[in-house]
């Protein structure tokens, strides 16, 4: 549920930054504003208790989490939602290295060579035959991705760290709190304090995708933290590399009722290229299961 409904989130995000948002910053402001429609009757109804230091902890890991999400945001505004959604998913080879020596979960070559394969496949999707934009064909994004890779990973082993001490609940509101601080200094920018101004401003169908992305964005982190507090953080991770393949079928069913909805190259080469990347995915997480 967790994956389909970030695939879903991913895409409506490039709807929204090719059509009504073109500042990654402003629009990340836009989705805290509205992300605090779902936070509030936590707060109200959920039972959610301040504790310390874990509630400090959590509204810290909100703060930081703000930081791959800029990097992942200026990712989606040009490239498209297919690489970036494979791209993103090479963290999980840091979330691997993580549990073993952070959490002491027991890793098997079983589990690395699929890790190799999830990899593989990551660096297939981001190469572009024939183009020569980028590094010799690579995604010029792929250098975007670097501290997204680094900070998402920290954040997935810290949040399986928390989850051993708080419920899901306490730990999506508190981490809210953190991302609504980190507002404050990216409002300080003029320029952004206006783009995120104006989008709210006469557009109600640029602020019904809003809404609609952030209600898949809710049901995302909330499932994604639910396997998480049940679950082994490197195998529940690799679950999430299902996204890519979620996401392409999702764009290539959306083609064929709305062309040009989505920017995504969809030429019989660049389809072989991509469907042999999620078959790779795919043989990966049967090796890690």
């Amino acid at each position: 549920m967790s994956t389909i409904s970030f695939a879903a989130s991913g895409i409506l995000d490039k709807f929204i930054l090719n059509n009504y948002s073109a500042n990654s910053k402003s629009y990340i402001i836009c989705q805290i504003l509205a992300q605090q429609i779902f936070v509030i009757p936590i707060f109200l109804f959920a039972g959610v208790e301040f504790t310390y230091p874990n509630s400090l902890f959590a509204i810290f890991l909100g703060a930081i989490q703000i930081i791959p999400s800029i990097y992942y945001m200026k990712a989606m505004q040009t490239e498209e939602v297919s690489r970036v959604t494979s791209l993103e998913y090479l963290y999980l080879i840091l979330v691997f290295l993580g549990a073993g020596v952070l959490l002491g979960e027991s890793l098997t070559l079983r589990h690395y060579l699929g890790g190799f394969l999830l990899t593989c496949s990551v660096l297939m999707i981001s190469y572009r035959f024939g183009d020569n934009r980028g590094w010799n064909g690579i995604s010029p994004v792929m250098k975007q991705f670097y501290v997204y890779w680094a900070f998402t990973a920290l954040y997935y082993l810290a949040l399986k760290y928390f989850l051993t001490s708080m419920n899901e609940w306490n730990l999506f509101a508190w981490s809210s709190i953190g991302n609504l601080i980190v507002l404050f200094p990216l409002l300080a920018d003029r320029s952004i304090r206006r783009a995120s101004f104006s989008f709210f401003t006469n557009r109600k169908i640029a602020v019904g995708v809003l809404l609609s992305e952030e209600v898949f964005h809710f049901l995302g982190v909330m499932c994604s933290i639910s396997a998480y507090a049940m679950g082994s953080v490197s195998l529940v991770s690799t679950v999430g590399a299902l996204q890519p393949f979620i996401t392409l079928i999702s764009v290539i069913g959306l083609s064929q009722f709305r062309p040009g909805m989505i920017d995504e190259e969809l030429s019989s080469g660049a389809l072989a290229q991509k469907f042999v990347s999620v078959i790779l995915v795919s043989i990966g997480i049967c090796l890690i299961y």
